[in-house]
């Protein structure tokens, strides 16, 4: 059966270029860490890459870790904890400008050195995606050492995350002084006290029974448009 695929895009200031390879330590994480892993032992993402990774796989391994020597202070020992790189390589041989220059756009930045992380989450992951990103700014954190305020992430789950925060918000803030406002209303509108508080009681149970239903109904039926929109991929 396909999977729900939502990309997140991740990247962090001064840091993110294609020639840190903290890079392959934070992909490594990702991909083994139990943090990231269902209760099954099942990965919640379905794809984890970066833009080093993908360049060492278009010009091999000893061109990148050649050049990124050159760049900082590293162990002579990091392609031991490199995941490790395809037998067939797409492009065996190119160089590395030239695959720069080929990945400019998608995942190396304008100066041929910024790239990003892009996370793909299954429909599992898509499930629990605060926890994720939660954690996955942690990751970040601990394997590249930056500040938690200068990473910056984007795609379609950030997006829908950001909606979820949102309301929720909206909800705690407004709902206390909407209720009220329909109950003076309905006060106001029936002339009696008794009349206005059956109305208001009424609503607000429908209101809730409603709430019920989604919350306790509402993860399947989630879970069904996850597997439509996966064979739709």
């Amino acid at each position: 059966m396909a999977q729900a695929r939502h990309v997140l895009k991740a990247e962090f200031r001064d840091h993110c270029t294609w020639n840190n390879q903290r890079l392959d330590g934070l992909v490594k994480v990702l991909r083994e860490s139990k943090t990231f892993q269902a209760s099954d032992g099942i990965s919640l993402f379905y794809r984890v890459t970066s833009g080093r990774e993908a360049l060492r796989n278009i010009v091999g391994p000893r061109e990148t870790e050649s050049t990124s020597a050159t760049d900082e202070t590293t162990d002579e020992t990091t392609d031991e904890t490199s995941p490790p790189v395809p037998a067939k390589q797409p492009h065996p041989g190119m160089p590395l400008a030239e695959a720069i220059q080929r990945l400019t756009g998608t995942l190396v930045g304008k100066d041929g050195q910024l790239t990003c992380l892009v996370v793909t989450l299954n429909s599992n992951g898509l499930v629990s995606r605060a926890a994720v990103v939660d954690n996955l700014r942690k990751a970040i954190v601990s394997q590249c050492d930056v500040a938690e305020n200068d990473i910056h992430m984007a795609g379609p789950v950030i997006d829908g995350l950001t909606v979820d925060e949102a309301s929720l918000k909206s909800l705690t803030t407004f709902a206390g002084p909407s209720s009220l406002l329909i109950f003076f209303i309905c006060w106001w509108s029936l002339g009696s006290f008794v009349s206005g508080a059956v109305v208001f009681l009424t609503a607000a149970f429908c209101q809730a029974t409603l709430l019920a239903l989604i919350y306790f109904t509402g993860q399947r039926v989630r879970d069904d448009c996850q597997r439509r929109a996966g064979n739709c991929c």
